[in-house]
């Protein structure tokens, strides 16, 4: 049998958190030296100046949208919730004059019926006529 060794793996540096907001200038600030055509090294202090200025109009451009985004979405919400309420009360209206109207109707259709067959239907009459003066009221 053959003993095998394995060679000695290296030790990898450990890994750097990535996404910090100095890797974030510095890679601005390098891409804005490249656009201008400088070296790396000549006015780097002004062009990581202009990198933190730009990405803080930017953050402040991006945090003002969210906040309008928010609010509208607020405002649309509200809004339909008010158009909902509004419709409720509409069809509860609907309902109950449909209700009124069908009552109505039949007290007219039993003072008719019993008036057919001979009863005193004038009570039902008297009853319903404030009723049925209303309903042609809102009917006209």
């Amino acid at each position: 049998m053959s003993t095998e060794t394995a060679p000695p793996r290296a030790r990898l540096p450990a890994p750097r958190p990535r996404g910090t907001d100095a890797d974030l200038v510095r890679l601005v600030a390098s891409a804005l030296a490249r656009d201008e055509g400088a070296g790396s090294s000549s006015g780097a202090d002004a062009h990581r100046a202009r990198a933190e200025a730009l990405l803080h109009d930017y953050a402040f451009r991006h945090f003002a949208t969210q906040i309008e985004t928010l609010r509208r979405d607020a405002v649309i919400a509200h809004l339909a919730a008010q158009s909902r309420d509004r419709m409720r009360f509409g069809r509860l209206l609907a309902i109950a004059a449909t209700g009124a109207l069908l009552a109505l109707g039949l007290a007219e259709a039993a003072r008719r019926a019993l008036a057919e067959w001979g009863l005193d239907a004038s009570w039902l009459t008297e009853a319903a006529a404030p009723w049925l003066r209303a309903a042609a009221t809102i009917l006209q």
